[in-house]
């Protein structure tokens, strides 16, 4: 299992106005996903300007460019994208749909938000990118999963690859960024008994013990025409 290519990080961390207090831990989770994926995730920064993690307060236009421009980034380099989204997310009434909030987000209003379905659609049918990786921890977190046949329609030549993990079921909330940091702290700490590359199947079992609050979930999607299944982390034996 495993492949050679490059490896991009781009993790999001964004308070909302409108959601108050503040996610007192939303720092602290986004530090330490994003340590443990440049160490063990075997990856660089996203941006061109050298940064792979996003901490503070951005409008959601900002943030879908952030976005955009690791996607083309990746592309331009035939890297993996690993995109990490934190912080708070809604759906509304019967649309599972989830909106990732920035700035000027409301939680009874889409425009303002970001359509997480969209943004993982759009990477992970981005040609040229060699796969995408996508984690989310806000409340909804499952309603970020996108349609499998939109995927299918819109996938690139020679087909796309996605994992995905979600912290929080499409009608739960989430609480204190605890499945960021128990993913964190696991990747540091290693799996007893795991292959040498971690996927989210690899992880689950572990992160459920720890997260016994919400109910997590992964989806995976593979029509490339490449060896190997995508994998987070790289962990020969546990530290």
């Amino acid at each position: 299992m495993g492949s050679p290519e490059r490896r991009h990080l781009l993790i999001i961390a964004s308070q909302c106005d409108a959601m108050q207090p503040p996610l007192s831990r939303l720092e602290e989770a986004a530090t330490a996903l994003d340590l443990a994926l440049r160490t063990h995730g075997e990856c660089e920064p996203g941006l061109a300007d050298d940064r792979s993690l996003l901490c503070g307060t951005f409008p959601a236009a900002d943030i879908n460019a952030h976005v955009e421009d690791a996607a083309v980034r990746a592309a331009k380099q035939g890297a993996l994208l690993v995109l990490a989204l934190l912080g708070h997310g809604f759906t509304r009434g019967s649309d599972p749909r989830l909106h990732y909030m920035g700035k000027e987000s409301r939680p009874d209003r889409t425009i303002g938000a970001c359509d997480v379905r969209k943004l993982v659609l759009d990477i992970a049918s981005h040609p040229g990118i060699a796969g995408a990786i996508v984690i989310i921890d806000t409340c909804m977190a499952s309603g970020g999963a996108p349609d499998l046949g939109a995927l299918a329609a819109q996938q690139p030549p020679g087909g796309a690859q996605l994992a995905m993990m979600m912290g929080s079921a499409a009608d739960q909330e989430g609480y204190d960024l605890v499945f960021t940091r128990s993913l964190a702290k696991i990747l540091e700490s290693g799996v007893p008994g795991a292959n040498e590359h971690l996927t989210f199947g690899d992880l689950k079992p572990l992160l459920e013990e720890q997260v016994r609050s919400q109910d997590l979930s992964h989806l995976g999607w593979d029509s490339a025409r490449r060896a190997g299944a995508l994998w987070l982390a790289r962990m020969a034996s546990p530290l």
